[in-house]
């Protein structure tokens, strides 16, 4: 009785030590909404900001927050939500991340995210600042 007893346990060790091999499989990030945050500043012009990626699964009125280590937690409403587009509102005014600057006086805090269309968002300072882009996902990207 032992040996059939001791002869089924190694069988189990066996198995599961050999079901653990291969490839190791990453988590698959769930969530609708993609948003990366990372850093920039006037005074290093080598700087390489740290990047963080947060996951959400949103609906229309739900309330997002990021957090940066920089601005610390930044909070987004979220107006509307479908597959093919998400509104945001910002607790803050933002603008939208060009080339030809910032502009310190903006008062908008309502941005639309198209799928297929990553929305670069940055606050509005002169020295250093924050960049929130936004991107609608399909599950599992």
């Amino acid at each position: 009785m032992k040996n059939k007893l001791a002869f089924l346990v190694l069988t189990v060790l066996i198995i599961v030590t050999l079901g653990g091999c291969g490839e190791e499989k990453k988590p698959v990030p769930e969530g609708n909404l993609k948003v990366t945050v990372t850093y920039w500043n006037g005074w290093e012009p080598d700087y390489e900001s740290p990047v963080e990626e947060y996951y959400f699964d949103v609906k229309t009125s739900d309330t997002i927050v990021v957090e940066g280590y920089m601005t610390g937690d930044f909070s987004f409403k979220i107006k509307r939500a479908s597959k093919e587009e998400i509104i945001v509102k910002s607790e803050h005014p933002l603008e939208i991340n060009n080339s030809y600057g910032i502009n310190l006086q903006s008062n908008q805090r309502e941005f639309t995210v198209k799928f297929g269309e990553p929305l670069s968002l940055v606050t509005l300072t002169m020295d250093a600042g924050t960049f929130y882009t936004f991107e609608i996902c399909e599950y599992g990207e």
